[in-house]
């Protein structure tokens, strides 16, 4: 009776061993699968991806301010996501209603100068011969109004804000829906792994919520801060459509680097067709606000976002931007902070057992 027992006795390390592995991470053959599906998905599937994370972003927000409402009130979630919601509508309401007489033809007056602005740099770079850089803005009356190629401009134009609408629709569904069920889709992931290991995937659903919203949170404030220095800044020199580049200067905050200096060239160009002195006084303006965004405003809002390196940003927005368009680029700043944190957690940490590298949400 002992034969049997002794030889089971070698086994039982070898099944702990084996059970070990198992729990503590993924075979290395599934590992290998996992990662050929998903590139096979990113190559198919890749522009809806990145519209799902998109809607995440959105769902992380609203997420944040209903647990903020709940917190503070006696309603339950549902109802302050709703309140929330509810906020929202009006909020965007009241700025259209207020704003949108004076954006409209501040729009128009855009459309009509932007032409003008063209020409005036056209004919100062031909002093220098460099006019055929900038081909000219206006041709004929019946170029713009008629010729063979008119519906087809219009088509692919009608095509084009279609698509940018139904993008944005499912950025809003996905987002309400997630942030509706936010514990339905974290059971679901659990559900994923095995049980010994579910602590651990609830400690990496934590820290990327901290970090999405921390980073959202910074985006926020610095393109209400931007816009604001920048609108406010354009109105003291004079510059018409103040309040139209103010706007636009907010929104291209959503791109790093890169966007600064988008938002800078209609600036520039409208102040161009008055003077090239007012032109130069913009130019600065746009200067000192990026400098006042880079090391004091960034280091104050975005204190508790994770730390991404400038060259990383950099690659992945002009990655996802020249794959994806402009989604892309709106969203490959998240995605990049997201893939850290995983990086950081999964493989620094999990598999190489380094606990040394700071992870955004411990502690929080």
């Amino acid at each position: 009776m002992s034969a049997p027992a002794e030889a089971q006795a070698p086994s039982e390390p070898r099944e702990a061993a084996r059970d070990g592995a198992r729990l503590s991470g993924v075979p290395r053959g599934w590992l290998w699968l996992g990662l050929i599906a998903l590139a096979v998905l990113l190559y198919f599937a890749g522009r809806i991806l990145l519209l799902g994370f998109a809607g995440l972003l959105l769902a992380v927000l609203l997420n944040a301010a209903s647990a903020i409402v709940e917190r503070r009130t006696p309603l339950s979630y549902r109802r302050s996501l709703a309140v929330v919601i509810a906020g929202l509508v009006v909020v965007c309401g009241l700025f259209i209603w207020q704003l949108e007489a004076r954006l409209s033809q501040q729009i128009a007056e855009f459309s009509q100068s932007w032409p003008a602005s063209l020409e005036r740099l056209r004919e100062t770079l031909d002093r220098f011969k460099l006019g055929y850089l900038i081909s000219p803005p206006l041709g004929e009356p019946s170029r713009l109004i008629g010729g063979a190629d008119t519906v087809q401009k219009i088509s692919g134009a009608a095509s084009t804000a279609a698509g940018v609408v139904v993008d944005l629709l499912v950025i809003l569904f996905v987002g309400l829906y997630a942030a509706a069920e936010p514990r339905l889709y974290k059971r679901g992931l659990r559900h994923l792994v095995p049980e010994a290991r579910r602590d651990r995937v609830d400690e990496i659903l934590h820290c990327l919520g901290c970090t999405l919203r921390w980073w959202i949170v910074g985006k926020l404030c610095s393109m209400a801060i931007v816009g604001t220095m920048s609108g406010v800044g354009l109105w003291l020199l004079g510059v018409k459509l103040a309040l139209l580049l103010g706007l636009l200067a907010a929104l291209f905050e959503l791109i790093p680097n890169f966007g600064p200096f988008i938002a800078a060239v209609p600036a520039i160009m409208i102040a161009w067709t008055e003077s090239s002195q007012l032109a130069v006084y913009v130019a600065l303006l746009y200067l000192g606000v990026q400098l006042l965004e880079s090391y004091i405003i960034l280091p104050l809002v975005q204190r508790r976002a994770v730390e991404l390196p400038p060259a990383l940003v950099i690659l992945a927005i002009v990655l996802l931007g020249s794959w994806a368009g402009v989604l892309g680029a709106l969203v490959a700043t998240p995605l990049l902070a997201t893939v850290i944190v995983l990086v950081k957690m999964l493989y620094v940490e999990d598999h190489l057992g380094d606990h040394t590298a700071a992870v955004i949400g411990d502690g929080d």
